[in-house]
């Protein structure tokens, strides 16, 4: 889908991937067209790190934040990818169910929905 330099074959790059992957499918899964603010957000030229809502540290996302946002629908499963989150916080939304697999992100120690 999109076009990348990252390479395979390091750990650090795959998890950057797959985070990506998951921020992907949570726009997909709550209608990311109808947000609020979706400026660049499947843009390739921008880092996921930088786009609105999203907080990372060393490259890793630690937080989404998009509360008000008018997502729509369901959290993913592809959420268990961002295994360095700490924080979400989606409240004031229309979302309709979250994947079981919530749970299981060890590192999250807040959750607003």
């Amino acid at each position: 889908m999109f076009n990348t330099s990252y390479t395979a074959n390091s750990s650090f790059n795959v998890d950057v991937i797959s985070q990506r992957n998951a921020l992907i499918a949570l726009y997909n899964a709550t209608n990311g067209p109808g947000w609020t603010n979706k400026t660049n957000r499947l843009s390739e030229n921008i880092s996921f790190c930088s786009r609105y809502g999203i907080v990372c540290t060393s490259g890793y996302v630690t937080q989404i934040n998009l509360p008000s946002n008018n997502l729509d629908g369901t959290i993913p499963s592809d959420i268990i990818d961002i295994n360095t989150l700490t924080r979400l916080n989606i409240n004031n939304n229309h979302i309709t169910s979250v994947s079981d697999n919530l749970r299981d992100l060890t590192n999250l120690t807040y959750v607003n929905l």
